[in-house]
């Protein structure tokens, strides 16, 4: 029969694997917000700078994924104990 110390260093190991591939997840989720606001980028510069008017489904696209990005922050930092 295994002993409990064993059976603590794998249930630790296994939170460990856990906590990384959640990590890794929630890195891949704002690397793909950040690719997608910077295809962006230059329509929202165009309108602080000269007015340019963004259509309605630019700025709820604009804004869902602002939601995403804060989401995923707070996410990582109850993942990390920050919260």
């Amino acid at each position: 029969m295994a002993s409990k110390g064993y059976h603590d260093t794998m249930r630790q190991l296994l939170l460990e694997l856990w906590s990384k591939g959640e990590e890794a997840r929630i890195n891949e989720n704002l690397a793909s917000i950040c690719r997608e606001l910077e295809r962006h980028t230059p329509r929202i510069k165009a309108n602080v700078e000269h007015g340019d008017v963004l259509t309605e489904a630019e700025t709820e696209r604009i804004r869902q994924l602002n939601d995403a990005y804060n989401a995923n922050i707070e996410r990582y930092k109850s993942l990390k104990g920050f919260k």
